[in-house]
């Protein structure tokens, strides 16, 4: 068998091996993200990279006072509307909780759905107690 031959013939193993081990690898990736996040309650945020109202709810969510809050029992899900699969998620899931309002940053805790973020206290106030009450249900 000429060496070119085997050296094709090898490389073609080496590459089905890896690819195997890699699709292995994804799937129980997925396996433990699924067993972990049944564990915990989720908030979804709809989002458009543009919008700096946006930016602003997911820092908001993302910093250490709402980090204590959830004390690692919530989970929040950021969902980029401007991709198709975003755009679909949202439009269904706004379908099916008879919501009218298409703007973002749409955040969704619980039950309780909000259309909007801005700087002021209030807003703030808003979120931290339909959070709070939120993680409270169903302890």
């Amino acid at each position: 068998m000429n060496i070119k031959i085997k050296i094709v013939i090898v490389l073609s193993l080496l590459l089905s091996i890896s690819s195997v081990l890699y699709i292995t690898h994804k799937n129980i990736t997925v396996q433990e993200q699924t067993q972990e996040s049944t564990n915990l309650k989720t908030i979804d945020i709809y989002y458009l990279p543009t919008c700096t109202y946006c930016h602003k709810a997911m820092d908001f969510l993302d910093g250490e006072e709402m980090s204590t809050m959830m004390g690692g029992t919530v989970k929040v899900n950021k969902i980029d509307i401007s991709s198709l699969s975003g755009s679909k998620l949202f439009k269904q899931n706004l379908a099916s909780r008879d919501i009218k309002a298409k703007g973002v940053p749409t955040i969704i805790i619980g039950d309780e759905v909000m259309v909007g973020f801005d700087d002021k206290d209030f807003t703030r106030e808003e979120c931290r107690k339909k959070i709070k009450k939120f993680i409270d249900s169903e302890k």
